[in-house]
């Protein structure tokens, strides 16, 4: 299997992995088709990524919503309607 791997602007590569595999009941492969940003001013993410890997920023006051994977439809309207207050919504694979 080959994936794109991003490590910042201008450094990207395709790279080889191994195939993905389950080995525990609760694994999930995933297959993402395209990965998009919106409403970002995406010139300004490094120095947001360095304000919260230094902590100088925390991102979990921003979490408004978790949910778990099997509510992805659910997760999906409510950061959808910008009424909700949603600002940041978690998926995981159990809801926290």
């Amino acid at each position: 299997m080959r994936g794109l791997v991003y490590r910042g602007p201008g450094h990207k590569a395709f790279q080889g992995a191994p195939d993905p595999e389950i080995t525990d009941d609760g694994d999930v492969i995933v297959r993402v088709d395209a990965v998009t940003i919106c409403l970002v001013d995406t010139s300004s993410t490094p120095t947001l990524m360095r304000l919260i890997t230094t902590g100088q920023i925390d991102a979990k006051r921003f979490i408004t919503h978790h949910f778990g994977l099997d509510e992805f439809d659910e997760a999906y309207d409510v950061f959808a309607r910008a009424a909700s207050g949603a600002l940041k919504v978690v998926l995981s694979r159990s809801k926290e």
